[in-house]
């Protein structure tokens, strides 16, 4: 499943949910924007949203992974 870059206070902003046998569900997020930013309420709701849609899709394919071993 390939992601598109979401675009938060005007800068893009990659969720990219994995698992890692062993580690656990991960998201790695990736800023183009190093460093601290001051985000708008709706900015900040959109980066929080896009987050937890790839948390959930982590927690999933851990689901998938665990079910095909067993």
């Amino acid at each position: 499943m390939d992601r598109e870059p979401v675009m938060i206070g005007g800068h893009p902003v990659l969720f990219t949910p994995h698992y890692l046998p062993g580690v656990g569900p991960r998201v790695m997020v990736n800023d183009s924007c190093k460093g601290m930013r001051n985000l708008s309420p709706e900015d900040a709701q959109l980066y929080a949203a896009h987050l937890k849609i790839a948390a959930d899709d982590a927690v999933g394919m851990e689901r998938r992974a665990l079910r095909k071993r067993a």
